[in-house]
């Protein structure tokens, strides 16, 4: 029986109900929990954490799907979950309590483009945003206590996505994809042939380019990126054309532009053009995985060279475990894994969430 309710219609009911506990595991204890999206078999979008061990410790229902996840640095267990195109609300949620906090909502005429980040201080959160008219990015500023809308800082360019923001808690980068979408074409590529991908430095404060890093090759785009500890900028790309086999991992450092690392065509054709997440491990070494090619790529970034490829299938989350020494990865499978990022060798852990499909993104956080 057609009820007459549509998904605008249903998302207006859920925000109106009270808010929902998290599904909590009675064993959970307090430590480093990992934050993954994943569907299940109903097609249902969950937002799930769990520990090192892969033991599960939470999961939500969502009204959409959660691209990426923001979390803040000052309230431990306080992550925002981003969607992309189209999604227009954005759930925050308290890991320590269990309760959904806040429901933050893109201005008229604006979509959420998948992430977001905390001022080191918590004061303020930053999203990347679409016009939906033009296509041109923004930066949505919010408070970090009330999630209002503060300000809008320019985006310089089309299709700002992931987003960080540096040790001095005043220069955001951003990876500006420089794809042109529309919510009414769904995920159709409106510009490839003209497309312009670049990495930008912008100041929080007031919205100035500091600086742009534009990608070498055209018809790649910056999708996602790491910093590490020293400022180094690990970036993974994706490729939209068909005439080339371009690197799609590179690494970006101060004033210098973006240098994209060797890798043999052998090693790059499996990748198949695809990109997902990437993080830098506390010694230096870099992963990247790439679903598509169903492989987790890592890198000697210190050296600039290509170390490795793991054979995972369908792998997308990435995240550096506490101390910096290993990184957890989930796959679309419902598999979780953990690279040793000295011995770079992978092992399962936990057990396979039955009809579980990760997501791309994955953070973590103290409770």
């Amino acid at each position: 029986m057609n009820l007459g309710i549509t998904r605008r219609g249903f998302l207006g009911v859920l925000c109106a109900l009270p808010l929902l506990p998290l599904q909590a595991s009675a064993s959970r204890q307090r430590g480093q929990v990992f934050v993954n999206g994943h569907i299940d078999r109903n097609n249902t979008h969950h937002i799930s954490g769990f520990d090192s061990n892969g033991t599960e410790f939470f999961r939500h229902a969502l009204p959409d799907k959660a691209h990426g996840f923001a979390v803040n640095p000052s309230h431990p267990g306080q992550i925002a979950a981003l969607p992309s195109l189209p999604g227009t609300q954005a759930p925050v949620f308290d890991l320590n309590s269990g309760q959904q906090i806040a429901l933050m909502t893109s201005r008229p005429g604006r979509h959420f483009n998948g992430h977001g980040c905390f001022s080191h201080d918590g004061r303020y959160l930053y999203t990347s945003e679409n016009i939906a008219a033009n296509a041109q990015g923004v930066i949505g500023v919010r408070d970090g206590r009330t999630f209002r809308l503060l300000r809008e800082l320019p985006g310089h360019g089309i299709g700002p996505h992931d987003i960080r923001i540096l040790p001095d808690d005043r220069t955001l980068v951003v990876a500006s994809g420089g794809i042109q979408t529309h919510p009414d074409s769904g995920k159709r590529e409106l510009n490839i042939n003209t497309m312009q991908s670049a990495l930008l430095y912008i100041d929080s404060r007031d919205g100035r380019l500091l600086a742009r890093h534009q990608l070498p090759v055209d018809q790649l785009s910056i999708r996602h990126f790491d910093v590490g500890s020293d400022g180094t900028v690990l970036v993974a790309c994706q490729y939209k054309g068909n005439s080339k086999l371009p690197a799609l991992v590179g690494v970006q450092r101060g004033a210098t532009g973006i240098e994209m690392l060797e890798i043999d065509d052998d090693d790059l054709w499996p990748l198949k053009q695809y990109c997902a997440d990437a993080r830098i491990a506390g010694n230096g070494v870099g992963a990247v995985s790439c679903p598509r090619g169903n492989r987790l790529t890592l890198w000697n970034l210190t050296e600039k060279r290509f170390i490795k490829a793991i054979e995972i299938k369908d792998v997308g989350g990435l995240e550096v475990s506490l101390g910096g020494n290993a990184f957890i990865a989930s796959a679309n499978t419902g598999e979780l894994y953990r690279i040793d990022a000295t011995s770079l060798t992978s092992r399962r852990i936990g057990t396979t969430w039955n009809g579980a499909k990760w997501t791309n993104h994955m953070v973590s956080s103290d409770v």
